[in-house]
């Protein structure tokens, strides 16, 4: 990407860019003295320029035929028009330079007011461009956030954590003209980008191949996605949900938009504020998962620890924790009494007492009873009536359940991001050796180190 020295976009056509400009001022000037001074009402129809019974004005302007005339000279951006574009699973004919003409005003047009927004059109022009002379499509994928504010916008590798308007989210969202906000009212969002090979005209390929390669480029992106979101639930946003997965093109020769929705909305949702020792925290698990430095049976607990907040149902999320605390507590080179060890392990690594060990030690006995009634389709109601007996709720007997399995989540957080840290300074558990160690009481770590923002201590 070419820039000058203050970082700001240098168009590769500096003819075809003046060009541009001069007829997208003209066309909305136009556009705005129809509507105020004819009162003539606008149509709106998709995303195209939304006044489409003012073309015929506009292309009597005299700025249209020289606009035209830059782009047919373009020979990357004429290559692209009229012709069959795309992926290798997903092509179409593109725009015919006249209809591109029809659309480019809205380069100018910010959220629908009629007037030319120069610094949204800088941002859009780069994007144009840039489309036409990349080798492949890129895609972003944006995930708007519930359950989290930001102080500031910020960025981790290639994730960037961004207000909702920098991307115009509400943009492809919109339900009327004059919505201002999405549905889901959100401020925040996560944004990634990625990019799939470029087809242009009748090419032969391997559709099985290609698929698999898209599938997986797109995966990768999505696992960004949801990396971000499991470490954002480990630092206590108990309710932080992307409520979509928005992927899209955006270019002008080929328009592509998926949505996906998301598996979590919870009913009660908290709004967790934010600041710089918390975006210190986001920055150092993000470094710490995704430089590889922590085994395998640490990425299934957090998978599974992030999947136990999407589940609407108490079963499926015991079910979720209990596979994750199996993945921290239990080395895979040993399964010799495993509900014992998995029981004792997680005492000896969370407790800070006689109490809190023998708390934590019943708690998970209970919880992997349940998950064992759960999983073989026995009936968990022996281990219900322990759980309302054994266990003192806060809120009433109702609530017992629901108090249980968020005290064995938060087990679950507590030790999942003790042990990522421990595991990336080279001393993690991974080993029956290692826990047995650590049962003798010669571990080689301070069991006293605060670790999770919001904690008065590392401790239970």
């Amino acid at each position: 990407m070419l820039s000058d020295d203050t970082g700001k976009y240098v168009p590769k056509n500096s003819e075809l860019y003046w060009a541009i400009r001069a007829y997208v001022e003209a066309a909305i000037a136009k556009a705005r003295e129809l509507t105020t001074v004819l009162g003539v009402k606008p149509v709106y129809k998709f995303e195209a320029f939304p006044y489409v019974e003012f073309n015929a004005a506009i292309q009597t302007l005299p700025e249209f035929e020289p606009c035209l005339n830059a782009i047919m000279a373009d020979e990357v951006i004429n290559s692209h028009l009229g012709v069959l574009i795309g992926r290798a699973t997903l092509s179409r004919i593109s725009l015919e330079p006249q209809i591109l003409m029809s659309e480019l005003p809205r380069l100018g047009i910010y959220r629908n007011e009629i007037s030319f927004n120069e610094v949204f059109f800088e941002q859009e022009f780069e994007n144009f461009e840039i489309g036409f002379h990349e080798e492949g499509l890129q895609y972003e994928v944006i995930a708007p956030l519930l359950g989290i504010q930001f102080e500031k916008a910020f960025c981790l590798d290639d994730v960037e954590v961004c207000l909702v308007d920098a991307v115009h989210l509400t943009k492809p969202l919109l339900k009327t003209v004059n919505s201002e906000i999405t549905r889901f009212e959100c401020r925040w969002a996560l944004r990634t980008v990625y990019t799939i090979p470029k087809r242009i005209g009748d090419q032969e390929f391997d559709p099985i191949a290609e698929k698999n390669k898209e599938d997986s480029i797109r995966h990768a992106a999505n696992e960004k996605i949801d990396r971000t979101v499991a470490i954002l639930r480990l630092l206590r946003g108990e309710t932080v949900s992307a409520i979509e997965r928005i992927h899209r093109t955006r270019n002008w020769f080929f328009n592509d938009l998926r949505v996906h929705n998301a598996r979590f909305e919870p009913e009660t949702q908290l709004s967790l504020v934010t600041g710089e020792e918390f975006e210190k925290a986001i920055r150092d698990l993000w470094k710490t998962i995704g430089d590889g430095s922590i085994a395998e049976n640490l990425k299934v607990a957090i998978k599974r620890f992030s999947y136990a907040h999407e589940r609407m149902d108490w079963e499926d999320q015991i079910i979720d924790l209990a596979i994750a605390g199996e993945a921290i507590f239990l080395s895979p080179n040993n399964k010799d009494e495993l509900t014992y060890r998995l029981r004792l392990n997680a005492a000896l690594f969370m407790g800070s007492d006689k109490e809190s060990r023998s708390r934590i030690f019943s708690d998970f006995k209970l919880a992997y009873d349940l998950r064992s009634r759960l999983v073989h389709g026995s009936d968990p109601k022996d281990v219900l009536k322990r759980i309302r007996r054994e266990v003192s709720g806060q809120f009433g007997d109702e609530q017992r359940l629901a108090e249980f399995t968020a005290r064995f989540r938060d087990y679950i957080r507590f030790a999942l991001v003790r042990m990522i840290r421990l595991s990336a300074a080279g001393h993690g558990l991974h080993t029956a050796n290692d826990w047995d160690v650590l049962a003798l009481g010669i571990s080689e770590w301070d069991p006293d180190e605060t670790l999770v923002v919001g904690d008065d201590d590392g401790q239970r």
